[in-house]
């Protein structure tokens, strides 16, 4: 039986001019997971990395905190699939229109050049339901520039990148992931067989630099841990964005 292990990454810079970094906390959620790795013994046959800056930065830390425990690290290979979802641009794209019928997402409209830790709560409500909305299929969004991938071919994609991770022979191997939350709740609703809504709504409570670990042989693909964060040393390590 071999064994996948997917890491969300770290704490990204939420509210700054560049989301798609790891923050300074991020960067430390990542070196406690290398360290907790090499003092484990984990020497992975294969890592992958999505094409995120905080997805390739929260590997980089990981992987150099490893080092320093004086263990090898295999370099890592690209896998676009691991990509995150588009659920930021829906929120964004469809603010206006739900701003019409919606005193929330009017309120979120009126408050988006605002400082996001004095709004997170009511941002993340209306960010729920419009990516609900969005995996229903009962959102029409405005043409823009980039387009966006809707969440049926989303879920595909995330589904066929978990397929590479595990795809190729032998026995015993341990493969290491590095992408978002998206990605994470698709691989668990493929374990567990969870419908859109259930895997949507799953994806909001990965925790950042958590790990979820998978059992694979053949066509057996099962979820072992969920979430994990057994590497961090205290509750002020642990967030969510």
């Amino acid at each position: 039986m071999s064994r996948l292990l997917i890491v969300r990454h770290g704490q990204a810079s939420a509210g700054s001019a560049d989301y798609d970094r790891l923050s300074e906390l991020g960067w430390r959620q990542a070196a406690e997971l290398g360290r907790h790795w090499a003092r484990l013994g984990l020497v992975p046959d294969r890592v992958f990395v999505g094409p995120c800056r905080r997805q390739r930065e929260t590997a980089e830390g990981v992987a150099a905190a490893f080092a320093d425990g004086r263990s090898v690290w295999p370099g890592p290979e690209q896998l676009p699939g691991l990509d995150e979802h588009d659920g930021y641009m829906v929120f964004t794209r469809s603010l206006p229109s739900l701003a019409e019928t919606d005193p929330e997402a009017r309120a979120a409209l009126e408050m988006i050049d605002t400082p996001l830790d004095q709004n997170r709560r009511l941002y993340y409500r209306v960010y729920r339901r419009a990516t609900r909305r969005w995996a229903r299929g009962e959102l029409e969004l405005p043409a823009g520039e980039p387009a966006i991938e809707d969440w049926p071919l989303f879920r595909r994609r995330a589904e066929r990148a978990v397929a590479q991770l595990v795809d190729g022979g032998g026995s015993d191997r341990t493969v290491v992931a590095f992408t978002s939350a998206g990605p994470v709740a698709v691989a668990v609703g493929k374990a567990l067989g969870l419908d859109d809504e259930a895997v949507l709504s799953l994806s909001w409570t990965v925790r950042n630099c958590s790990v979820s670990e998978f059992l694979f042989s053949g066509d057996r693909f099962s979820l072992h841990a969920f979430n994990s964060q057994l590497h961090l040393s205290g509750p002020d390590l642990e967030s969510w964005v």
